[in-house]
C-alpha cells in the first residue's frame, strides 16, 4: 500500500505544486495520464493555468482516478485531503475538493499563487524549482510549462 501511496502522492504533488485574481489570462492546459494498474489504479489529469503580467497566478485542477477498488479510491482520497489540508496550512492558496462516484475518484484543486507563501515554499523546496521561478518566486511562463513537461504532461497553448 506504500507504494500506490507514494505513487498517488508524486503525481499529485507534482502536478498541483504549480495555484485567481481579476484579469488572469487561461494560458496552457496540461494533461496526463498514469497507468498505476500494477497498484489497482490509474489517473487521468488536466491543468488549467492562469496567467497575469507574465507569471502564473493560478492553477486549476482535476484529476480523476479510477479503480475498481473501493478501498483503494477511499486511501486516495484520505491521503488527498491530508496532503491538500497539509499544503494550505504551511503555504496558503490551496482549495480542494473530493468525491467518490462508482468507480472514480475526482479531485478538484485551485491552487492561487497570490494567496501563497512562494518564499516558503521556494525555501523549503530548494534547488527543485529554482528553474521554473523568477527572482520572487513566481512561476514563469516558460518555466510552468517546462515544469509540467518535464513530469510527462502535455501542455497546449488555451
Amino acid at each position: 500500500m506504500k507504494k500506490i501511496m507514494c505513487s498517488f502522492l508524486l503525481a499529485i504533488v507534482a502536478f498541483t505544486m504549480t495555484g485567481c485574481s481579476k484579469g488572469d489570462k487561461l494560458t496552457y492546459i496540461c494533461t496526463t495520464s498514469q497507468d498505476n494498474s500494477l497498484y489497482g489504479y490509474s489517473v487521468e489529469g488536466e491543468y488549467k493555468v492562469y496567467m497575469k503580467d507574465g507569471v502564473v497566478t493560478k492553477v486549476v485542477t482535476k484529476e480523476v482516478a479510477t479503480s475498481d477498488d473501493e478501498d483503494i479510491l477511499k486511501q486516495l482520497e484520505t491521503y488527498s485531503k491530508t496532503m491538500y489540508a497539509n499544503a494550505d496550512k504551511t503555504y496558503g492558496g490551496y482549495k480542494y475538493s473530493t468525491s467518490i462516484k462508482g468507480d472514480e475518484l475526482t479531485i478538484n484543486v485551485t491552487v492561487n499563487y497570490d494567496k501563497m507563501d512562494r518564499d516558503k515554499f521556494a525555501k523549503d523546496n530548494g534547488s527543485s524549482i529554482k528553474k521554473y521561478v523568477n527572482d520572487d518566486n513566481k512561476y514563469t511562463k516558460e518555466g510552468i510549462k517546462d515544469l509540467y513537461e518535464d513530469l510527462g504532461a502535455t501542455c497546449k497553448a488555451a
